[in-house]
């Protein structure tokens, strides 16, 4: 009987040992700080409209602080980019894509890859967070206000209003006698069109006349701006376009051959030829995002975020 018993014993403990193994490997892997070379790392896809050198500066912003929070392998592997460098079609099938996707987190950048994306993930309702957005309310996504249950349980982000108006404001200081203003926008792009109804009401203020020019593609960008310099317009600005923002060297040569100034509201244009640039550090702006991102991985529901 005591043999019996103590094979018995000897059996349930490797029953036991063995249920144990098992129930251990198909645990969720999860980075942790402490062991990190033995745990697998988060899927993330991140979402970027178009290049242009404000949403690439985000990209790497945010990249840059997911190694540092040690949320991208060493590889970059995890991380899968996509850009449909502009093109609509592409992007509502990148956005499918990522939905039907293994991923834990989607990460947007630009207004209309929000749009996109949000409209691809209404029945999936995947968790994602969006940055390098101007104006999160006016986006149509379910954003209707600032505190925690104003927006989808599924989504949270970063809003970035460009400062329009301190521009403007900037730009009439330095030149009292700044009469005519032009810009280039896209009237299809709901980020472009906040700017732009800021940028009429500083106009109407300061006594400048804004000169319009509609471009709703990169391919359109050359025409509108000639059009602007041939009305005689003493400077263009450039707000929160996607279209003007991803020509903005074109639109910088084609004034400066007319002798005319440029300003823009992303600081990183001086560096191309702009007099100036005013707005925030976009590398920054992706970095506060990818800190909304962890802390969604590390279990903050994205509903209490604000």
């Amino acid at each position: 009987m005591k043999n019996i018993i103590k094979h018995l014993w000897l059996v349930i403990t490797l029953i036991l040992a063995t249920s144990l193994i098992l129930l251990m490997s198909h645990r969720p892997q999860r980075f942790t700080h402490e062991n990190p070379g033995a745990q697998a790392y988060p899927s993330i896809a991140v979402m970027q409209i178009t290049s242009t050198s404000l949403l690439d500066s985000f990209v790497t912003g945010m990249i840059s602080r997911l190694e540092k929070k040690g949320y991208c392998a060493p590889d970059g592997n995890n991380i899968r980019l996509y850009n449909p460098q502009g093109d609509y079609g592409t992007a509502n099938a990148i956005a499918r894509d990522i939905v039907d996707g293994p991923y834990e987190m989607v990460i947007t950048a630009s207004t209309i890859a929000l749009q996109v994306f949000s409209k691809a993930n209404l029945s999936a309702q995947k968790t994602y967070v969006f940055g390098a957005v101007t104006d999160p309310y006016g986006t149509g996504v379910g954003i209707t206000g600032p505190e925690p249950n104003q927006h989808p349980p599924y989504m949270a982000g970063v809003g970035t209003f460009q400062p329009v108006k301190s521009a403007i404001r900037m730009a009439h200081d330095m030149n009292p006698g700044l009469k005519r203003m032009g810009v280039v926008w896209n009237s299809g792009e709901q980020c472009s069109e906040a700017c732009l109804k800021e940028a009429r009401e500083i106009c109407k203020e300061l006594g400048i006349e804004l000169v319009e020019a509609i471009a709703v593609n990169t391919s359109e960008v050359s025409d509108a701006a000639r059009s602007l310099t041939a009305r005689n317009v003493d400077a263009v600005w450039i707000g929160g376009d996607t279209v003007a923002m991803a020509s903005i060297g074109l639109i910088i040569s084609l004034a400066q051959q007319a002798g005319i100034p440029v300003f823009t509201n992303d600081p990183m244009d001086a560096e191309k030829g702009a007099l100036f640039g005013l707005g925030a550090d976009y590398h920054t702006v992706g970095q506060y995002t990818a800190d909304m991102a962890v802390a969604i991985l590390d279990g903050q529901p994205p509903q209490d975020m604000s």
